[in-house]
C-alpha cells in the first residue's frame, strides 16, 4: 500500500472517531458492487492467444445520521494471459474510501473517492484529478476508466442550480497500468514502440534494450470547478493544477547528448547506467468549460480545457512542453421509437509547437456510441467506435448483450483496431480480440 493511500484511510478514521457516540445509530451495509468475468480470444497476429479477466468489488457503508456517511471499499482484478506473452496477475485495490459530513448545501468528503469532472462521455477534457485506469487500454466505458484517487472534496450548493466543486488531491497516484507483459500495456519492447511516438532509426533499440524507471512521487494538485444549471441549459468552469495520471516516457538526457553528438544508440546506450527512460507525471495549469443543453429533442454537450506544460519529445529526442487544447463538441438523441440511442462527438487534441516532435501531436476524431434495445427489453445491441480524421486511427466495439435476468448480463463482442503508427490503433492493429463475458452489477 503506498503511503498516500494508507494517510487518506488514517484521516478517515480521525473523522470517524470525530463523530458523535449518539449518532451513530444506523446499521452497517456490506454490499457486493460487482462481479465480472470475461474470456476473450486474440485473431492471428497479436502477441498473445487468449486474454481473461475477472473484477469483484465490494463495499461496506454506514449513514449513522442525515449527516454522516462512512464508506469502504475495495477491489480485486486478476488477469490472465496466454501466447507469447504468457503472465497471471491478481490485484488489490482500494475503491472508495471516505468519511462524508453533509449540512445545508454543504457536503466535505475525506478518503479516496471517484470525481470525474467534465461532459463527454469518452474522454472528458476537463477530467485532469481522476486517476485512468488503463489496464484495459480503451475496451472499457469512461466509468470503468477511472478509479478512486486520495483526495478532500467540498462541495457547497449556493442554490439548486449554482453550486462551487473543490478537490484536492494531496498525495499522487498515477494512473493504473497493465502488467508489463500484457498487450495492453503502453511500452510494446517486442516492437521497441511506445504507445502514441512515430518510430524513429536507432529509438527501437533503446526501447527494446534500455531500462525504464518511475517518478511518480508529490501531490496530485487540486482544482475548482463551478457549475451552473436551470431552464434546460446547464454550464460551468474549471481551473485545475494537476498532474498527468498517464505516464509520459522521457529519454535521459545524457543518452540524447550521445545520440546528438553522433553516438549510436548501442553505444550511447552503453555509456549510461541510468534508466534509459523516465515514467513523469508533469504538472498542467488546466482552465476549461464546458456546457450541455437540450435542443430538437436531443442533449447537446460542448467542453474545452487549456493545458499548460505538455510534456513533448522533439525529433531530435529533445524533451520540452508546450501549451496546448482538447476540446469536444457531442450530441446525444433517441431517433425512431425510442429504442435507440445515439451519442456522436468530434474530439480535438491540439499542441502549440512549430517544432517537429516524436508524438502524436495535432488530432482530430470523431467518436460515440449506438445502442438499440430490442426483445422487449431483453436485449441490447451496442457499438463503440473512435474514427480518427486527421490521421488513419481506428477503432470499432460491436457487442449484445442479454439483459433478461437483470441485474445479471451476458454479452458477446470484439474490439477491432487499425491506425498509423503513433496512434492508438496503430499501436494495437495487431490485437483483435473476441470476448464473451459475464456480469451483474448491485
Amino acid at each position: 500500500m503506498k503511503p498516500a493511500q494508507l494517510l487518506m484511510r488514517l484521516m478517515g478514521a480521525v473523522l470517524v472517531g470525530s463523530i458523535p457516540a449518539g449518532a451513530w445509530a444506523g446499521e452497517p451495509e456490506l454490499k457486493l458492487d460487482r462481479v465480472w468475468l470475461e474470456a476473450g480470444g486474440f485473431f492471428d497476429g497479436s502477441r498473445a492467444d487468449s486474454s481473461q479477466y475477472g473484477n469483484l468489488a465490494a463495499r461496506l457503508g454506514w449513514e449513522p445520521s442525515a449527516h454522516w456517511e462512512v464508506k469502504l471499499g475495495a477491489r480485486v482484478d486478476g488477469y490472465w494471459q496466454t501466447g507469447e506473452l504468457d503472465f497471471t496477475a491478481a490485484e488489490l485495490d482500494y475503491t472508495e474510501n471516505f468519511v462524508r459530513y453533509r449540512s445545508n448545501g454543504t457536503r466535505v468528503t475525506v478518503g479516496t473517492q471517484k470525481v470525474i469532472w467534465g461532459r463527454a462521455d469518452v474522454a472528458p477534457p476537463t477530467d485532469r484529478l481522476s486517476r485512468v485506469d488503463a489496464s484495459r487500454f480503451f475496451l472499457d466505458d469512461l466509468a470503468d476508466r477511472r478509479r478512486a484517487v486520495p483526495g478532500v472534496r467540498l462541495e457547497h450548493y449556493f442554490t439548486p442550480e449554482v453550486k462551487a466543486d473543490f478537490f484536492g488531491v494531496p498525495f499522487f497516484d498515477p494512473a493504473v497500468l497493465s502488467d508489463e507483459d500484457s498487450v495492453w500495456y503502453p511500452v510494446n519492447r517486442q516492437a521497441g514502440r511506445i504507445i502514441f511516438a512515430k518510430p524513429l532509426p536507432g529509438f527501437d533499440y533503446l526501447v527494446r534494450n534500455g531500462s525504464f524507471g518511475e517518478d511518480d512521487t508529490g501531490a496530485g494538485g487540486a482544482g475548482l470547478r463551478l457549475t451552473f444549471g436551470g431552464s434546460g441549459i446547464d454550464y460551468g468552469v474549471s481551473v485545475q493544477r494537476a498532474r498527468h495520471s498517464l505516464p509520459y516516457y522521457r529519454l535521459d538526457s545524457v543518452i540524447v547528448g550521445r545520440l546528438q553528438g553522433g553516438a549510436s544508440p548501442v553505444g550511447a546506450l552503453a555509456d549510461v547506467t541510468g534508466d534509459t527512460f523516465t515514467e513523469i507525471h508533469p504538472y498542467s495549469w488546466v482552465g476549461g468549460g464546458e456546457i450541455e443543453l437540450d435542443a430538437g429533442g436531443a442533449t447537446w454537450r460542448a467542453e474545452a480545457a487549456y493545458l499548460s506544460d505538455i510534456p513533448l519529445t522533439s525529433r531530435d529526442l529533445d524533451y520540452f512542453t508546450s501549451d496546448g487544447v482538447d476540446w469536444m463538441a457531442g450530441v446525444e438523441f433517441f431517433p425512431g421509437d425510442g429504442d435507440t440511442r445515439a451519442t456522436l462527438q468530434v474530439t480535438g487534441h491540439q499542441v502549440f509547437t512549430d517544432r517537429p516532435i516524436v508524438d502524436l501531436g495535432d488530432y482530430y476524431a470523431v467518436n460515440g456510441e449506438l445502442e438499440h434495445t430490442f426483445g422487449h427489453g431483453s436485449w441490447r445491441a451496442g457499438l463503440r467506435f473512435n474514427l480518427g480524421l486527421n490521421v488513419r486511427d481506428v477503432y470499432v466495439n460491436p457487442q449484445l448483450t442479454y439483459v433478461g435476468l437483470a441485474p445479471h448480463e451476458i454479452y458477446v463482442g470484439a474490439h477491432f483496431f487499425s491506425g498509423d503508427d503513433d496512434t492508438g490503433g496503430g499501436f494495437h492493429a495487431d490485437d483483435d480480440l473476441a470476448v464473451l463475458g459475464w456480469q451483474v452489477r448491485y
